[in-house]
């Protein structure tokens, strides 16, 4: 639902429906006349994003790194630009959003802070999770309680940070 109402908030402040929060099933499109110019519209940018392979929200899968697809998507809709899209499977990221066969975009980066939910490399498999730091310990924490956190030593086993979900 709050995705949901997010996407509809951008388009109200794209110009294409007004909102009326008083009205049940208060969306109307903007006539012809009130959307936005054309040259408006190619400003807001579409980004051409690279789908490559699978993340798990759940056990961590091998990694298999390909492009399957792109997709045009629309700047707009994200605070940090995402680098390329990545296919989620499994829900163990159900409570912030991220459900089986989303496409989650994750921007690269070489630092992630606590709290930041990511996608990381635990040896050879690529997880998303949400970070915490403790002293030499990483933990990457579920968003389902029917998921148990993955602990890792980073003393002792390789963790490397492949970027950030940003949408």
């Amino acid at each position: 639902a709050n995705a949901a109402q997010a996407h509809l908030r951008t388009l109200e402040r794209k110009g294409f429906i007004e909102l009326n929060a008083r009205l049940s099933r208060g969306i109307r499109l903007t006539s012809t006349d009130d959307a936005p110019e054309p040259d408006d519209v190619a400003a807001a940018h579409t980004l051409n994003l690279a789908v490559i392979g699978r993340v798990a929200a759940g056990a961590p899968l091998l990694a298999v790194e390909h492009v399957e697809r792109h997709c045009e998507v629309d700047a707009g809709l994200f605070s940090r630009r995402p680098d390329y899209l990545l296919r989620v499977s499994g829900d163990s990221m159900i409570g912030v959003g991220i459900f089986d066969g989303d496409l989650l975009a994750v921007s690269q980066a070489s630092e992630v802070r606590n709290g930041q939910v990511a996608v990381f490399r635990v040896d050879d498999e690529v997880t998303v999770k949400r970070f915490a730091r403790d002293g030499q310990t990483a933990r990457l924490q579920a968003e389902n309680p029917d998921y148990a956190d993955i602990v890792v030593d980073t003393e002792r086993e390789s963790l490397a940070l492949e970027g950030i979900a940003v949408g």
